[in-house]
Parts: C-alpha cells; sequence; structure tokens
C-alpha cells in the first residue's frame, strides 16, 4: 500500500523518526475526512438560509481547495524559513485555542447544564499530547480507529431524520453574498491539505466525502424545521438531533448520545492544529521547549476563557475572513515560479469574485421588534392579529394575508419586525388550522419549533395573562405545554403529526 513520505530512492533504511510520518492512503484519506468534517458539519447549516447560498459558498471551498491540491506537491513547510514556519505556529495555535474553547462550551451547555465543562476538555487535552507525540502515524492509527464511531451514528441520525424533510424549505428565501462568505468561510481548515503528500486521488475522494456529507446535513436540517430554526441556533445540527427519535424510545436523550461522538471528531481537528503547528520545527531541545510553550498556552487560554458560544464563533469567523484566509492563501505563493504564480492568481481573482459582494443590510438589537407570541383572530375574511413582545408591549394590526399584515405592523412601528424569538402562535375564533398553513407555509423568518395552539377565548383575555406573568406570554405557554405533554410545533403540524392542543382560560389562568 503507498505510504506518505516513502523516499524516492527506493529501498533505502529509513530512520525511527522517519516512520513515524509514514501513514498508507487508507489512513491519509479517513484522517483528511476527520478532520475536514468536524466544524463545517457543526455549524455550516447556520450560515446559509436555502441551497442558492450554500452552493456558491460551497463551489468558493472547492476552488479553495483546488488550490492547495495544485499547490501541495510543491510546499514544504518543513523547508520554509523561520519567519513563515513562526506565522503558521502562530495562526495554528490561534485554531487550538478556539477548538479547545468550543470543546469546552459544547460540553458545558448540552452534556453538564452549563457547569464547567474542564473536566471533559483536560483528557481530550492530555490525550492530544499523546497521539501527537507518537508523530503523524500514531494519529493516523487513533483517527481511523475513531472513524466509524464519529460517522456511523451520524448516517443512522440522518436517515431515520430523512423522512421528515420538506424540500420546498430549501429554496425558500432570496440570495446574500453574506451567507454564501460565511459558508465559505466554514471550510478554512481545507488549508490541511497542505500537510498531506499522498495520492491526490486519495484526497479528492476523501473532499468528495466532507463536500457531500456537509450537504446532506444541510437538506436535512433545514428541511426539517426550515432555516430559522437554523439560524436562531449557536447549534443547529445538534437542534435536528434533538427532534429525531428512535423507533421503540429506546434512547431518549439522542442528542448528548451524538455529541459524545461529535466530541471525539473535534478532539481530531484540535490535535490536528496542535500538532501540525509544532511538528515542522524538527527534533531537538529548541523544538521541545517550543512545544511545551504551544500547549501550555492553549491550556491556559482554554481555560482562562470566559466568552459564550455565540460571541466566541462571531470573533474567530471575522478573524478567519479578514486575516487568517488571506494569509493561508499568501503564505505558499511565496514559494511559487512565476508561471504557477499567474495560474495561481487567476484561481485566487475567480475565487475573490465568487465570495465578495454586499451582504443584506444589517439591523441593530435594538432596532428590532422581538414578537413573543402571536393571537390571531378573523372575522370577515380579515384577521386581527396581536404580537405580543418583551416588557408587556403589544401591537395589533388587520389584514386580509399575512403579507399584508406584517406590512401593517411596520406601519405602526418604527422598529424592524423579528419572529425570530417567537415561542407560541395562538389560532383563535374564526381562523382555521389549514387556513393558517395556507398563509405561513411560504414564511421562513420564524423557527418551526414554535409550538401551536388553538382557542375559543377572547385574544383579549390573554393580553391580560402577558400583563400578569413573570416573564412573557410566550415563555409560559411553552412551559404549560412541557407539565401536559402537548408540545405541538408549527413544524409537527404542518408535517401531519398531531393534534393542536385546546387552550382555555380558567379563574384567569390558561389551561390544557
Amino acid at each position: 500500500m503507498p505510504e506518505e513520505g516513502k523516499n524516492k530512492g527506493g529501498n533505502a533504511p529509513r530512520s525511527k523518526g522517519e516512520r513515524k510520518d509514514m501513514i498508507s492512503n487508507r489512513q491519509m484519506k479517513r484522517t483528511l475526512m476527520i478532520e475536514l468534517f468536524s466544524t463545517t458539519g457543526l455549524f455550516l447549516s447556520a450560515m446559509a438560509q436555502n441551497l442558492k447560498q450554500l452552493s456558491l459558498g460551497m463551489l468558493a471551498a472547492a476552488l479553495y481547495a483546488v488550490y492547495f491540491l495544485c499547490i501541495g506537491n510543491h510546499y514544504q513547510i518543513s523547508q520554509v524559513g523561520r519567519i513563515r514556519k513562526t506565522v503558521y505556529t502562530v495562526r495554528f495555535f490561534l485554531y487550538a485555542c478556539f477548538l479547545g474553547t468550543l470543546m469546552k462550551l459544547l460540553v458545558s451547555k448540552m452534556l453538564l447544564g452549563g457547569g464547567s465543562g474542564w473536566f471533559i476538555f483536560l483528557p481530550v487535552f492530555l490525550l492530544s499530547i499523546y497521539a501527537n507525540r507518537g508523530g503523524r502515524e500514531e494519529r493516523a492509527r487513533l483517527l481511523e480507529l475513531l472513524f466509524w464511531f464519529v460517522f456511523l451514528p451520524l448516517f443512522v441520525v440522518l436517515i431515520l431524520a430523512a423522512k421528515d424533510v420538506h424540500l420546498e424549505y430549501l429554496i425558500q428565501g432570496g440570495f446574500h453574498a453574506e451567507k454564501s462568505i460565511q459558508v465559505f468561510v466554514c471550510f478554512s481548515s481545507l488549508e490541511i491539505l497542505l500537510f498531506f503528500t499522498g495520492e491526490r486521488r486519495e484526497k479528492v475522494k476523501a473532499l468528495f466525502f466532507v463536500f457531500g456529507l456537509n450537504l446532506l446535513i444541510f437538506i436535512v436540517t433545514i428541511g426539517m424545521y426550515g432555516a430559522k430554526m437554523a439560524e436562531a441556533s449557536d447549534l443547529p445540527v445538534v437542534t435536528m438531533i434533538q427532534m429525531v427519535r428512535f423507533p421503540g424510545g429506546f434512547v431518549e436523550r439522542l442528542d448528548i448520545f451524538m455529541l459524545a461522538f461529535w466530541i471525539l471528531s473535534l478532539f481530531a481537528i484540535f490535535s490536528a492544529y496542535c500538532f501540525y503547528g509544532t511538528f515542522f520545527w524538527g527534533k531537538g531541545k529548541g523544538s521541545f521547549w517550543l512545544s511545551c510553550l504551544f500547549y501550555g498556552g492553549v491550556l491556559a487560554i482554554v481555560s482562562w476563557n470566559q466568552l459564550d458560544l455565540q460571541t466566541l464563533i462571531d470573533f474567530f469567523q471575522t478573524y478567519v475572513l479578514w486575516l487568517d484566509l488571506p494569509l493561508a492563501v499568501i503564505l505558499p505563493l511565496l514559494n511559487t515560479k512565476r508561471r504557477k504564480r499567474a495560474v495561481v492568481v487567476t484561481m485566487l481573482s475567480t475565487l475573490l469574485f465568487i465570495v465578495t459582494g454586499c451582504g443584506p443590510k444589517r439591523v441593530n438589537i435594538e432596532e428590532r421588534a422581538y414578537v413573543l407570541a402571536i393571537g390571531v383572530e378573523a372575522k370577515e375574511e380579515r384577521w386581527k392579529v396581536s404580537f405580543f413582545l418583551p416588557e408587556n408591549e403589544r401591537i395589533e394590526t388587520e389584514g386580509k394575508s399575512w403579507e399584508e399584515i406584517k406590512k401593517e405592523f411596520q406601519r405602526s412601528s418604527d422598529k424592524e419586525l423579528e419572529l425570530g424569538h417567537l415561542k407560541a402562535v395562538i389560532l383563535g375564533k374564526g381562523v382555521e388550522a389549514e387556513d393558517f398553513k395556507e398563509q405561513w407555509k411560504n414564511e421562513q423568518d420564524y423557527a418551526k419549533t414554535v409550538l401551536l395552539f388553538t382557542t375559543q377565548e377572547p385574544i383579549k383575555e390573554f393580553e391580560k395573562i402577558d400583563e400578569n406573568t413573570r416573564d412573557s406570554l410566550g415563555s409560559f405557554l411553552v412551559e404549560l405545554a412541557e407539565r401536559n405533554k402537548k408540545e405541538i410545533t408549527i413544524g409537527d403540524y404542518f408535517a401531519g403529526r398531531g393534534k393542536i392542543p385546546d387552550l382555555s382560560i380558567r379563574k384567569g389562568i390558561p389551561t390544557l
């Protein structure tokens, strides 16, 4: 079987250090699959709202991959000067800090209910040191062992979720260049192709696998509950997994089960950046102390970092787009010959043409009207809609269609209508559920996990409850549905699952 690092001289004996860097093409392919997939699969579904935005971002990422495939066989990072090595080390150090903090936050949020994720990160950190100490061969063996543990459960979940996919959700909405750029940034780890010198054909197979699996996850995630659910969630894939149920219900918390395997995938890319950030300095006393400084710095920053998940993602995404990606492209060009450089510049110009553009107009938080609940009544073919906002604020509008109602809302408020935090919709007198479905089938500005209720009570009665409740009417109704185990979402109803629960008011308190 072909091996990376194989000498062209034939049967010359290899040193122990050289043997540590020899891996088979199969090991290379599987290592690339895990390392390239872990972060893209986790966040890609939050970056685009439809296939148009996704496809352009992935096209740019494919060109980015072709660039590294073309230049990789002529570029040896271990042979570049000290300044460039230092730049690579600093960049990969920042990636390792980001990924380490990401693991800690995921564990804290999803597994420990807000507790410290330190006790999970520390074993992963120590395992990374152990695996990297054995060289590329030791890492490849470990990742080959993890391969099926990472991907097999994911394929099972995607198969179970496929039956609930609504293909029409994938083509709704317009095109925004900003979303395509965010998709492209998700693939920044493609640079690690430079560190593999095996057969290009095997690298291409790994890339097809990663791009194809990411496309499949996007289709299932957005197709199940729409773009707004993914956009409103820090972890769109985990949200999708939470909706999936195994036949027979023998796994209640599938999201925890899956996240445990995803941590293994994140371990792969975390240990990769730790390895790539130090190995090209060679062996010796100086490189040993550099490795100690590298790993010690990562441990210190991950331990100290107090950023929340969304702030961490936003900050690092900005850094990657404006600083890291240009460096990733420019550094290899410093070694290319003039003719090859012209080809590469042409390719990069095409890439820049694709990923640059004016994104949608940004609306500040204070300029948004966050709707928490909606009450709808109908009379003489006109809808009367009550929008319940934070701090007991309400706005009432009327119209013959949902589009007309939204326009009336904008005339009544100086803020932008925002349905991303919507928790509940109440269908009152005169409103048929099928009419509501027809009006909202093309609406993409809310999550399909919004709870749906019917009632024969006047919506005015719920306004009184909103005034007296401690939090908001929307949060109150969510808690009520959870206690009574009558949680029917808009996504459930649109998919033909379940019966909409009916709300009544007894002594001023809503009941089911």
